[in-house]
């Protein structure tokens, strides 16, 4: 990797910690979505706390996905609130 390489690298990941690094009420966030939205992530919080997991977890991770995807582009959320929403419920 050259040197500019290196530098862009590093200068991304420092774009992405600063923007992530204030942290928001997630409430607030979550009461300010779409109601389908909500009731995903709500479904797949309920889900996480089943022992052991059911076997349609993955299925409530993939409509999270969706609906946070449908909702950044029906702009019903900002690109910010749908990285976080991302970082927290899909984790990448």
């Amino acid at each position: 990797m050259s040197d500019n390489e290196k530098g862009r690298v590093s200068a991304t990941s420092q774009i992405i910690w600063t923007r992530f690094s204030v942290k928001l009420d997630i409430e607030t966030i979550i009461d300010s979505m779409p109601a389908y939205l909500r009731n995903d992530i709500i479904a797949l919080e309920n889900a996480c706390k089943e022992e052991p997991l059911p076997l349609h977890f993955d299925c409530l991770v993939n409509e999270v996905q969706g609906s946070i995807n449908s909702a950044l582009w029906g702009n019903e959320i900002s690109k910010e609130t749908a990285d976080i929403l991302w970082l927290r419920y899909i984790g990448w």
